[in-house]
């Protein structure tokens, strides 16, 4: 009959002896494994990549502020983006795989997946975003510095001027992009007892940011003198056609 020393000593072999060593090495190669895939199941679960652009291979990630990524391909976007491009060419490139780069964006998802769209289509469908979401697409475009994909998103804007035309023409004064002027210009409200409404509404900040030669070419082609003492006023989508701010066009001086 064993002891209670015997007994215990049977029962737990000495953490010195081979079988013990034995034991906790195999109790660790079944618990490591399982760790480590534990964790890698919750770092998979709060990554979120954009059901879109979801390409393994790309080697650019965009993150949008609620932490959605994007993945895209540095030898087409760099074409785009002078940011991009310089950090891929500063980039470590050894064994043949490509350059990596990873940029926080401090924009919406929904923003920002317009943003690569534009990126990868060469003719994309109008925005119908807001000015807002405008605002961000730009701020987007400077933040990486995408110039000709800024002059795209103002094009291609210019066909939603008309909801929110006079907050619109702010913008366009601001980035002196004439097109897009224009384009609010014929989308303004008439108001013939107050030839200029649309515009007397608008803040003095953001009034100070339109240049003088854009107000005095609207107020010359808005109220055109027909004789001494008479004025008339034009449609606002006749103005349009006449803004040329800070010359003249054929001659005309309204």
């Amino acid at each position: 009959m064993l002891s209670p020393r015997n007994f215990i000593n049977a029962r737990s072999p000495s953490p010195y002896s081979p079988n013990h060593r034995q034991a906790t090495m195999t109790s660790l190669t079944e618990v490591i494994p399982k760790v480590v895939y534990t964790v890698m199941e919750e770092v998979k679960e709060r990554v979120t990549f954009d059901a879109e652009f979801d390409d393994p291979t790309a080697n650019v990630i965009l993150t949008s502020d609620t932490g959605v990524k994007f993945r895209v391909h540095g030898w087409h976007i760099k074409r785009k983006s002078d940011l991009i491009a310089d950090m891929l060419s500063t980039s470590n490139s050894r064994d043949g795989i490509p350059a990596f780069a990873e940029i926080d964006v401090a924009a919406p998802t929904d923003v920002l997946r317009h943003f690569v769209r534009l990126c990868y289509t060469p003719f994309p469908a109008p925005s119908h975003f807001t000015l807002r979401e405008v605002e961000i697409l730009l701020a987007i475009c400077d933040h990486l510095g995408c110039i000709g994909v800024k002059n795209q998103v103002l094009d291609l804007y210019a066909s939603n001027a008309y909801k929110d035309p006079v907050g619109t023409f702010v913008l366009a004064a601001r980035l002196d992009h004439l097109p897009l002027a224009r384009a609010c210009i014929g989308a303004f409200d008439e108001a013939p007892n107050l030839p200029f409404a649309p515009l007397s509404s608008v803040p003095m900040e953001q009034a100070n940011v339109i240049p003088g030669t854009w107000w005095l070419e609207l107020i010359r082609h808005r109220q055109h003198h027909e004789h001494l003492g008479v004025y008339t006023i034009r449609k606002w989508d006749d103005v349009a056609g006449m803004f040329y701010p800070g010359q003249r066009v054929n001659g005309m001086s309204g």
